[in-house]
């Protein structure tokens, strides 16, 4: 059960949702037909800075615990 918790909140990750769709982009070959290089290239590069934005900024505030 608590791996099911872990990774259902993996998946609420802004970062990992990008990650999951450049996957998807450019991971499944029934995709790439459908646009031009040029476009690839482009989703790849919005794709890569949304994935750095939201490593950056993240949507969730961690705060470090005394050890």
């Amino acid at each position: 059960m608590k791996l099911l918790k872990k990774l259902l909140a993996y998946l609420k990750s802004r970062t990992v949702q990008v990650v999951i769709v450049t996957f998807v982009v450019n991971g499944l070959f029934a995709i790439k037909p459908f646009v031009s290089p040029t476009g690839i290239l482009i989703i790849d590069t919005v794709l890569g800075l949304l994935a750095i934005y939201f490593r950056v900024n993240p949507k969730q505030k961690f705060e470090k615990e005394n050890e």
